[in-house]
């Protein structure tokens, strides 16, 4: 990092803040209709991507390809914090229910 970097930085009293552009991505206008074919079990980006391309989509398969990596990854924590919460459920009664046999 330069030394003028820090200089700014001090003299504004804060690191600069990055904002991405709120210019409208090409994939935003086929979001509804590529989340209701995901509802749909179609979780295969090429094969969403076929189906812009029929309806207008001049974007590369790329894009596609990572609206369905993050929509498996947000649905991937989604899963993993209920599969904890229910090891964690099952975990409790296991020991209720060891406890509860040792009693006799």
């Amino acid at each position: 990092m330069g030394r003028k970097s820090v200089g700014r930085w001090l003299k504004a009293g804060q690191a600069p803040t990055h904002r991405k552009s709120g210019r409208p991505k090409q994939i935003d206008r086929y979001k509804d209709y590529l989340e209701r074919r995901w509802q749909d079990g179609c979780h295969n980006a090429a094969q969403l991507w076929r189906e812009l391309r029929d309806q207008g989509f001049s974007g590369k398969a790329a894009i596609v390809r990572l609206w369905a990596t993050q929509r498996r990854r947000d649905l991937a924590v989604g899963s993993a914090a209920v599969s904890r919460e229910l090891w964690r459920k099952l975990g409790d009664d296991a020991v209720r229910r060891a406890a509860y046999r040792g009693r006799s």
